[in-house]
């Protein structure tokens, strides 16, 4: 007998090869009986039928190369005319497809993950890697990252990973994106390494990162061009506590539209924005939930290296201990904050920073607004927000202003130091209503450094220089000065 007795050899580019074993043949190789072979990773046609009567003394062989994605074959084997030990055996078979004994034939079935209009594509990367710019990619199951299919970026294992110059829409069409712990890195890294801004689209499901991978979704540390990437009506998931659910970097700009959901269980950040024009839009009808851990550094979402976090509504809370960091400058607007230690934590800005209609407190909130370091160059403007609790900011910005804004009583101190406001630089109050006999601190403020109040109120009185005293500096000390509607005070 021949090493095996028939090899079909699907080395065409266009053409389809068939091979039909009638009732009656017999094939016997020493090795295999048939050899379907597809030697090239190109998606070569072929078809094998083998009927009921047909006689394989030895097992057929279906061997696909190494690394292909597609496998477009027919096959039906009826398992009749497998005679003794023999079988059918496979290799190297693609994502996406299986060969089964069905109803007593061989046959290979295909379940694809991933649609690009009605064509099938059996992992979702695949179906990344034929997209065209502008088109969709809709899910039609779950995508699970295994040991099998991850994405090598560099050593470390992604799950979808995609570096190119294309604009696409992945619609996950309520299916879910995940993995088996197999990742170590990111679910989803993307990098634009084209020639023109690019933007993907990510709607209508979950990621889910697991314990091991360090985030749910992440962009490249560089990027030759813009990437934008928006999220509508997705949930993001992350439960690894060194780890951000969303790490925005190297000049992206992410878009949390409504029915965003971002939840960092045990991790150290709902969204992180690192680097130089890296911006991070959250809109109305965006959550993000840090529940998981007790820290004073978990955050709902921490900016750095000059990035800019807006926040143009939304809702968030966090574990006792988180806060939202506003580190390097930017806007936020339209937004209730509750249910952190720190309210809003800036540090080392590298540009001007708003607060326009905030409402910070309650619920354990110790600080409203707080600062660490910085090189004092930048400015703080706060206005038609309500402050509860201690608000302090320190050298780390050039001077302060405060226009139509409330400050009362919070709920982590309830004695004075939960109704309290310490300038270290040069604030203005304008139109302010201080509540609960709240107090201004001075004994931080820099030597030759000025609070100015102008028409404000501090328990429904009007603040004047005679009872400034009363309400106010509770810490008094030298060089410093106090204005009220133009009078100086005298402390």
């Amino acid at each position: 007998s021949p090493y095996r007795a028939v090899r079909q050899f699907l080395n065409g580019i266009e053409a389809t090869n068939e091979l039909y074993v009638k009732a009656g043949s017999t094939l016997e190789g020493t090795n295999k009986s048939i050899w379907m072979q597809d030697p090239s990773a190109k998606a070569n046609k072929g078809t094998l039928v083998v009927e009921g009567g047909a006689n394989l003394m030895t097992s057929a062989y279906l061997d696909v190369t190494e690394g292909s994605t597609e496998w477009p074959v027919s096959v039906s084997i009826a398992a009749s005319a497998l005679k003794g030990e023999s079988t059918v055996v496979y290799e190297n078979v693609p994502l996406g497809y299986k060969v089964d004994k069905i109803n007593g034939i061989w046959i290979v079935t295909f379940n694809p993950v991933a649609k690009i209009g009605d064509k099938g594509y059996g992992t979702l990367s695949a179906a990344v890697a034929a997209v065209k710019d502008g088109e969709t990619i809709t899910l039609v199951a779950n995508e699970v990252f295994t040991e099998n299919n991850y994405y090598d970026n560099g050593g470390w294992k992604d799950g979808l990973g995609y570096s190119g110059d294309k604009s696409f829409t992945i619609d996950l069409n309520d299916k879910t994106i995940c993995q088996n712990g197999a990742l170590n890195d990111y679910l989803i890294w993307i990098k634009n390494d084209g020639s023109k801004a690019n933007t993907i689209t990510l709607k209508n499901g979950t990621l889910d990162a697991g314990t091991t991978a360090f985030c749910a979704l992440a962009t490249a540390s560089s990027n030759a061009q813009k990437i934008t990437v928006n999220l509508e009506n997705i949930k993001l998931i992350n439960n690894n506590s060194n780890g951000a659910t969303l790490k925005i970097r190297g000049g992206a700009e992410l878009n949390a539209n409504a029915g965003t959901i971002i939840t960092g269980k045990n991790s150290y950040v709902g969204i992180e924005a690192v680097g130089s024009k890296t911006v991070v839009n959250i809109y109305e009808g965006a959550e993000i939930y840090q529940n998981g851990k007790s820290s004073s550094w978990g955050c709902l979402a921490g900016a750095s290296g000059n990035s800019t976090i807006n926040v143009y509504g939304g809702e968030g809370t966090s574990a006792k201990g988180g806060f939202i960091a506003m580190t390097s400058g930017g806007t936020i607007k339209n937004v209730t904050i509750t249910g952190v230690f720190r309210g809003i934590m800036i540090m080392d800005p590298s540009q001007d920073i708003y607060i326009d209609n905030v409402v910070i407190g309650d619920d354990d909130v110790c600080y409203a607004i707080n600062t660490a370091e910085g090189n004092g160059l930048h400015d703080l403007y706060v206005s038609n927000s309500t402050l509860k609790g201690w608000s302090s900011f320190g050298t780390a910005i050039n001077s302060v202003s405060f226009t139509n804004c409330t400050f009362a009583q919070g709920t982590y101190y309830t004695d004075v130091f939960g109704r309290i406001v310490k300038p270290y630089v040069n604030t203005v109050f304008k139109n302010c209503e201080f509540n609960s006999l709240f107090y201004i601190d001075l004994s931080a403020l820099v030597d030759g450094a000025t609070v100015t109040l102008e028409n404000c109120t501090v328990n429904g009185v009007d603040y004047t220089p005679a009872n400034f005293t009363e309400y106010g500096d509770i810490f008094s000390r030298n060089n410093v000065k106090v204005t009220i509607n133009g009078t100086e005070c005298q402390l």
